[in-house]
C-alpha cells in the first residue's frame, strides 16, 4: 500500500558545516550539479539525493533541480565548505531569470530545453573530467570537444539503466551496476554537420564578439535582436527538417543531423525555402513547409510566431507559391496543436469540442480540418494549468485515495469544478495552488533517521475496525502538533513519511472501541464518502494480503459487489467485518511483535476464537492485547 510519501531523500548521517575532507577544485564550464557529485565521490559521501537532504534539498522528486540547488546555495557552501564565490562560478547556481529561463552564454532556456532528468556524456570522457553545461541543454546531444555523441544510459548491455543526478555516485560509473561508464564504441557528429552545430555553439559563449559574429551571419529577412532569438528559430526549423526525416512523426529520437539542418535552412535563407520547391508542380506546397507552419504557430515564443508568420505569407503570396493566397493563420491551429498546446490527447480534444467547451473557427471553402482559435485555446491551457490531475497528485505524494478524500473532506485540497476541467481530466482533479501547497508542505518535513521511527503504513496496521487516520495525522504533523512530529526515513529502497511508533502505539492504534482522539469518521467524509473499497483497500482496511481476501471469499464471509466492471466490495460489509474480526497483523503491530511470534500468546491464553487464517474474534483478542499491552495506551 501507498505510504503518503513524495519520494524525498534519504536519511543520512549529518556533516553540515563541517566541510570536506578531501577538497575538490572546480573545472572550467563545469555544472553545479557535476561538482557535487564530484565531491561526494572523491569523499565516499553517497549519492546527492541523501547528502543534500542534511541541508532539506529535496532531489527526490524529478524536476528543477538546479532551482532548488542555487535557492540554497549558501547552504550548499557551507555544507561543502567551499567560498560561495566558488559555487557561484558553476553553471546552474545562477537564479532563474524574471521570465523563468536560465542564462548560459547569450542563449536565455525555457525550462524545457534544460535536461535534467538525466546525466548525459561523452563516451570516452576521460576519469580526470568534469561534465560540461552544454551536456544539459536538452538539444546540443554531442560533446564540442570531440564530437561524441552524448548517451544517458549505462552502456553495459545487461543494465541499460538510465543515469540520473540524484542517484549518482560518479560521473564515471554506473550508480547501478557499478560498471564504468568510459571506453566503450563511440559514434560522432557527421564531418559535414559540424560547422552548422559550431555556429550554434558560439550563440552559448561568453563572448559578446563571438555571438555577435555569429549574429551577423542571419540573413536579415529575420527579425532577430539576440542569441536567444536566433537558437528559438534554429531549433524551430529543426524541428520541421526532424517531422520531415521521420515522415512525420511528431516525437521520434532527436538528432544532432536535424539541429544542423535546421541552422541551415536558416542561414542559407531564403535558397534553403527555395530548394524544396525544386522538382515540384506549381502551387503545391512541401510537407516541409506546411510542418514549419504548424510548429510556428503554435510555439511559445512571440518572436518565432512573428517570423514563421512572415515566412509562409511571403512563400504563399509574394512569391505566389505554394496553396494560392491561403495565408498563414497564426490566431489558429488544429486539434493536434491544442493537443501539443494543453498536453491533452486527440480524443480529450475532440471531446471538449463535441461537448462544446471548445469552439472551433468558421470553416472556409478550402479548409480542411477544424481549426480552433489560438486565444480560446491559450484560455483552455489557463485553465488545465490552475488544475491537478488526481493521477499527479497521487505520483507526487503516494497518498492512497483514502487519505486524499479525508484531506478533501477536511477541506485541506478541493475538486476544481471547472467544465473543461472535469472533461479533461475527470472529476477527482484538485485545485492546483492547494495541491502544491499541500505537496510542498510535505517536502518541509525534516529528512533524517531516528531510532523508533516507523513508516505510516506500518502504524496505521495497528489501527483495526475503522478508517485509517491519514487526515488528523498529516495534519497533525505539518502544523507541528503531533508528538514526535513527522518525518522522512529510509525504508528498503525509497523514503517514506513516518513518525515514532511508541507514541503511534499509545495515541493512534486500536479497534472501534478505541477512544484515540486520532480518528476519522464516516460520517466525516461527507459529499467525498463512497460505499464501496477496490480489492487492495479492503486488505489495508482488514489489515490483511490479497490471499486473505481470496480465502475470505472463499468462505462468504465477504462477496464482491455485484453488477460491476471492476471487482469491488460494499463498504458496509468490510467494516462490519472489521468491527467483528481482528487479522493477526493487526494485534502483532500493537504489540510491537511479529505476526508469528502472536501464535505463542494465542497458544498460552488459548480462549481466543478463530475462524482460521490469521482473522480472531475481535472482542476476546482485544480483552488479551490489553493484559499484554506493556505501556498505557488509548485501547488497554
Amino acid at each position: 500500500m501507498a505510504d503518503g510519501m513524495v519520494v524525498p531523500p534519504m536519511a543520512t548521517r549529518s556533516g553540515a558545516g563541517k566541510g570536506l575532507l578531501f577538497p575538490v577544485t572546480p573545472q572550467p564550464d563545469e555544472t553545479l550539479l557535476g561538482y557535487i557529485v564530484r565531491c561526494l565521490e572523491e569523499n565516499h559521501l553517497g549519492k546527492p539525493s541523501a547528502f543534500l537532504s542534511q541541508i532539506d534539498v529535496n532531489m527526490g522528486i524529478k524536476g528543477d533541480y538546479l532551482s532548488r540547488l542555487s535557492e540554497n546555495l549558501d547552504k550548499v557552501a557551507s555544507l561543502f565548505g567551499v567560498e560561495m564565490e566558488v559555487l557561484a562560478r558553476l553553471w546552474g547556481s545562477e537564479p532563474l531569470t524574471e521570465s523563468g529561463k536560465r542564462r548560459l552564454g547569450g542563449v536565455h532556456l525555457r525550462p524545457y530545453l534544460v535536461y535534467q532528468a538525466r546525466r548525459r556524456f561523452p563516451p570516452s570522457l576521460p576519469l580526470d573530467r568534469s561534465d560540461r553545461s552544454t551536456w544539459m541543454v536538452r538539444h546540443l546531444n554531442f560533446c564540442p570537444d570531440s564530437w561524441e555523441l552524448l548517451v544517458d544510459r549505462c552502456p553495459l548491455k545487461e543494465c541499460s539503466r538510465p543515469l540520473t543526478w540524484p542517484g549518482a555516485k560518479s560521473l564515471h560509473h554506473c550508480a547501478y551496476c557499478g560498471w564504468p561508464l568510459s571506453g566503450w564504441r563511440t559514434r560522432k557528429v557527421a564531418r559535414s554537420d559540424r560547422p552548422s552545430l559550431t555556429w550554434v555553439l558560439q550563440l552559448f559563449s561568453e563572448d559578446e564578439k563571438v555571438r555577435e559574429r555569429a549574429l551577423s551571419e542571419i540573413p536579415t529577412f529575420f527579425e532577430i535582436n539576440s542569441a536567444t532569438d536566433a537558437y528559438e528559430m534554429a531549433l524551430v526549423f529543426g524541428h520541421a527538417c526532424q517531422l520531415e526525416r521521420s515522415g512525420g512523426n511528431f516525437n521520434p529520437d532527436w538528432q544532432a543531423s536535424d539541429l544542423a539542418a535546421g541552422v541551415r535552412m536558416l542561414l542559407e535563407y531564403p535558397r534553403s525555402i527555395w530548394d524544396l520547391y525544386r522538382g515540384m508542380e506549381r502551387r503545391v506546397q512541401p510537407a516541409l513547409l506546411g510542418d514549419l507552419m504548424r510548429i510556428g504557430r503554435d510555439h511559445g515564443e512571440p518572436i518565432v510566431n512573428v517570423n514563421i508568420r512572415r515566412l509562409i505569407t511571403h512563400h504563399r503570396t509574394t512569391a505566389q507559391l505554394g496553396r494560392g493566397s491561403f495565408v498563414c493563420k497564426a490566431d489558429q491551429m488544429n486539434a493536434a496543436g491544442v493537443g501539443r498546446v494543453t498536453g491533452l490527447s486527440l480524443e480529450r480534444v475532440r471531446k471538449l469540442a463535441e461537448a462544446g467547451l471548445l469552439q472551433p473557427v468558421q470553416p472556409t471553402t478550402c479548409q480542411t480540418k477544424e481549426m480552433y482559435h489560438r486565444d480560446r485555446v491559450g484560455a483552455l491551457r489557463a485553465s488545465l494549468r490552475a488544475s491537478m490531475p488526481w493521477e499527479q497528485f497521487v505520483a507526487a505524494t503516494r497518498l492512497p485515495a483514502i487519505a486524499i478524500e479525508q484531506l478533501l473532506a477536511l477541506g485541506w485540497l478541493s475538486h476544481d469544478s471547472d467544465p473543461v476541467v472535469r472533461l479533461a481530466y475527470g472529476s477527482r482533479s484538485l485545485r492546483r495552488d492547494e495541491a502544491e501547497a499541500f505537496v510542498k508542505a510535505l517536502e518541509t518535513l525534516p529528512v533524517n533517521e531516528l531510532a523508533g521511527y516507523a513508516p505510516l503504513s506500518a502504524i496505521f496496521r495497528g489501527v483495526g475496525g475503522r478508517d485509517k487516520p491519514w487526515a488528523p495525522v498529516l495534519t497533525l504533523g505539518l502544523k507541528g502538533s503531533l508528538p514526535g512530529g513527522l518525518r522522512w526515513i529510509d525504508a528498503g529502497n525509497r523514503s517514506q513519511l513516518a513518525m515514532d511508533e511508541r507514541v503511534a502505539r499509545a495515541l493512534i492504534m486500536g479497534g472501534p472501541e478505541s477512544r484515540s482522539p486520532y480518528r476519522f469518521e464516516r460520517r466525516q467524509y461527507g459529499d467525498q464518502g463512497r460505499d464501496w473499497f477496490e480489492p487492495h483497500e479492503v486488505e489495508t482496511y482488514l489489515n490483511c494480503t490479497a490471499q486473505d481476501v481470496s480465502w475470505l471469499r472463499q468462505r462468504d464471509y465477504l462477496k464482491p459487489e455485484p453488477r460491476t466492471e471492476r471487482t469491488r466490495y460494499l463498504r458496509d460489509a468490510v467494516e462490519a467485518l472489521g468491527r467483528r474480526f481482528m487479522s493477526s497483523r493487526e494485534a502483532a503491530a500493537r504489540l510491537g511483535a511479529l505476526p508469528k511470534d502472536l501464535w505463542l500468546l494465542l497458544e498460552a491464553y488459548g480462549d481466543v476464537p478463530s475462524i482460521g487464517q490469521g482473522f480472531h474474534d475481535r472482542a476476546s483478542l482485544e480483552r488479551l492485547l490489553r493484559l499484554e499491552a506493556l505501556n498505557p495506551t488509548w485501547w488497554s
